[in-house]
C-alpha cells in the first residue's frame, strides 16, 4: 500500500502501518551515523519518522524517504550539527566533547 503516504487524513492505523513500512529508514540512518546502539538516538529517530509521516507534503517534489531521512538526521543531531552530548557519553568520550 505505497499510496498510503499520500492520504491526507491519516488514521492511527494508517500511521502505524506507515511506521512499519518505513522502519528501515530509522535503522539505515542510525547505522550511517554510528548510533545504532544508542537508545536515545533510536527513540529520537522513531519520533522523527512519526513526525515525517504526519508532516510530509504530499504535493511537494521531495520523495518521502528523502524527507524522512532528513527529519531523522535532524532529530539525532543537535542544533549545531554535532552529535548530541549523550552519544559521546555512551561512547566513553565525555571529556573530549562536553
Amino acid at each position: 500500500m505505497t499510496d498510503l503516504i499520500y492520504k491526507r487524513d491519516k488514521t492511527r492505523q494508517d500511521v502505524d502501518e506507515l511506521l512499519v513500512q518505513h522502519k528501515n529508514l530509522v535503522y539505515y540512518r542510525l547505522t550511517q551515523m554510528g548510533q545504532l546502539m544508542n537508545q536515545d538516538a533510536e527513540s529520537a529517530a522513531w519520533e522523527a519518522l512519526w513526525d515525517a509521516i504526519e508532516t510530509f507534503d504530499v504535493f511537494g517534489k521531495t520523495a518521502f524517504s528523502t524527507y524522512a531521512c532528513a527529519c531523522i538526521t535532524n532529530a539525532i543531531n543537535d542544533p549545531t550539527g554535532e552529535m548530541s552530548e549523550i552519544s559521546f557519553i555512551l561512547e566513553g568520550k565525555k571529556e573530549e566533547y562536553i
